[in-house]
């Protein structure tokens, strides 16, 4: 008895200077959720490196195709 599949995410996420950052997901679908769950954009990401600019400080959550959303602190 053991672990015997562990899977990481395919994608990396991450903030620069403002902007949620997701890299590494091409032909996926992504949400990205106020802190409070609105969601404030959805798409599909076409290029490499896809890029967010929040308007505001704070918590972001990203949801990458049907994976559980993920926490991204902006600033």
């Amino acid at each position: 008895m053991g672990i015997e599949d562990v899977t990481k995410p395919s994608f990396t996420l991450l903030s620069e200077q403002g902007t949620v950052v997701v890299k590494d997901a091409v032909g996926e679908e992504v949400k990205v959720f106020d802190i409070s769950g609105r969601l404030l954009q959805q798409g599909r990401i076409e290029s490499n490196t896809w890029r967010y600019t929040v308007h505001e400080s704070g918590i972001y959550l990203v949801q990458i195709a049907d994976r559980a959303a993920q926490k991204v602190v902006a600033f």
